[in-house]
């Protein structure tokens, strides 16, 4: 790789897949042939060999669980339907609690094997689903408004919300309130008129 520059990088930023990670145990090797605490601490590692700041953070973008049936494993680009149903809501979430345990036991280990290292987790798709789960203006919103596939790759209503979280993660305070809307930008009404309230919630949901 070249590393020229790159100890000028204060905030560097990892984000592992979606699919197979939390069905294994995060140091054993997965149906791909690695496991993710060995690969995530030989990345940080290099970082830290080739290019060391010490004011470096490490940031675990933790995004969301794909898209599945009750009952089914991996899937890859289906459409998203299933969130039509409350079956689909319920196995999502279950979903999530399990990605999420699953995200806390490889923080847990990866930093206590580089303990002097800042490493941070930025549970943005935990923060935003609990808002998604229990804000009837967001819940309103067809699946199809929010994803394109079960993998799940989102919209411009989905990335939006979850970069509302990704900032206060980043920088520890609010997005500016009162945002003013370009049509442009496609942004679901239910989104962009409930904006602050989405904010406020989001944000209480980082910060607990």
């Amino acid at each position: 790789a070249d590393w020229i520059n790159a100890n000028q990088v204060e905030v560097v930023g990892m984000s592992p897949d979606n699919f197979f990670g939390f069905a294994t145990d995060p140091a054993v090797n997965n149906s791909n042939g690695w496991n993710y605490q060995t690969e995530m601490l030989r990345w940080i590692d290099a970082w830290e060999a080739n290019a060391p700041n010490a004011n470096r953070r490490y940031v675990w973008y933790i995004g969301t669980p794909q898209l599945k049936e009750p009952g089914q494993t991996y899937v890859s680009s289906q459409a998203p339907e299933i969130l039509h149903t409350e079956a689909g809501y319920t196995q999502w979430y279950t979903d999530l609690i399990a990605y999420q345990s699953w995200c806390d036991l490889v923080y847990t280990r990866i930093t206590a094997a580089r303990p002097a290292l800042d490493i941070r987790k930025h549970s943005v798709s935990k923060a935003v689903m609990a808002v998604h789960q229990n804000y009837a203006p967001l819940h309103a919103i067809p699946v199809g408004d929010l994803f394109v596939d079960r993998a799940p790759h989102g919209t411009t209503n989905w990335y939006f919300l979850l970069a509302i979280a990704e900032y206060m993660y980043l920088f520890g305070e609010k997005p500016v309130a009162g945002l003013a809307f370009n049509p442009a930008w496609n942004i679901h009404t239910n989104i962009s008129s409930n904006y602050n309230t989405i904010v406020d919630l989001i944000w209480a949901e980082v910060q607990s």
